[in-house]
């Protein structure tokens, strides 16, 4: 692979032992990679510490058993100091802490997408979610972006849920929603509220900049929705605001295009310093099925 600048897999067996990457990789991507013990944990490892010239690493579905891993033997920490964008993706709450701890933090812009299996270990437990553990794994985590799911069975798709989230990741700045269904309540769980200590949560809530809502259920109307748009900007610091989506009371009906005209829109654009209109609006960025992955 010593010709490499980009390389992007999917799905597919490889012999990590066998693999080394040089100075011209620069992009690495990687979906659904199933390791089944401890030598292919440590191969793919030491595979990822090979690739020091790299610059941007896309992690999708990595999974492994944690149990099969020889604990008496340390794996080493991948060293990646050109790194400059980690985005990671549908892993289990287990493995994505261990994929984490096991590369050096730099400053690095790191995404974290959120699924369904975030919430659970891997290999599966009859329990199901363990909020809880996920709360405290996101407060141990620098996140500079994170994307939320609505269209999957989890606890942030509910107002009390998003909110929960948000209060363990008070540092974070950008926020993006895909598929979510927008009503009153659930802007309002994105509001700083007063606490007894303090005028306003600043302390355990975030102060966002950039917020992206795509492929939105925005029900009924956008004016409907206004005031508590009003009170979200008010309460942070937008600056950047990407809007897509159709008035529809759910994800799968057709509903109704936004109106560029919209007196709504016009506000937005008036309040938000970078504010725009979705070209497509049932599109989500960055999500997997948008991808172009090259399978070998």
């Amino acid at each position: 692979m010593g010709s490499l600048s980009t390389f992007r897999v999917s799905k597919t067996v490889i012999d990590w032992k066998h693999v080394t990457f040089t100075h011209r990789l620069f992009e690495l991507q990687m979906e659904y990679v199933w390791l089944d013990n401890d030598s292919e944990v440590r191969a793919f490892f030491a595979a990822l510490s090979s690739a020091r010239e790299l610059k941007e690493l896309k992690l999708i579905s990595i999974i492994f058993d944690l149990n099969l891993i020889n604990s008496t033997v340390p794996l080493e920490i991948v060293s990646l100091p050109k790194l400059e964008f980690l985005y990671l993706e549908r892993g289990f709450l287990n493995v994505l802490n261990f994929i984490l701890s096991h590369i050096a933090r730099g400053s690095y812009y790191f995404t974290l997408n959120l699924h369904a299996s975030t919430a659970r270990k891997y290999p599966l437990q009859v329990e199901g979610d363990d909020v809880d553990l996920l709360h405290a794994f996101l407060a141990s985590v620098s996140i500079d972006k994170l994307i939320l799911q609505g269209h999957v069975d989890s606890s942030w798709t509910f107002p009390a849920g998003l909110r929960h989230i948000l209060q363990s990741k008070p540092s974070l700045k950008t926020l993006v929603l895909n598929d979510f269904i927008v009503e009153p309540d659930l802007l309002m769980a994105l509001k700083q509220h007063p606490t007894s200590a303090s005028p306003i949560d600043i302390d355990i809530f975030p102060r966002l900049t950039q917020l992206e809502l795509h492929n939105a259920s925005l029900a009924p109307s956008l004016a409907a929705l206004k005031p508590e748009f009003e009170t979200e900007f008010e309460s942070h610091r937008i600056q950047t605001m990407v809007l897509g989506g159709r008035l529809r009371l759910a994800p799968g009906v057709d509903g109704t295009p936004l109106d560029e005209d919209d007196e709504v829109l016009g506000w937005m654009r008036h309040d938000v310093p970078q504010f725009s209109l979705s070209g497509e609006p049932k599109r989500t960025p960055e999500a997997r099925d948008d991808w172009q992955l090259w399978n070998i």
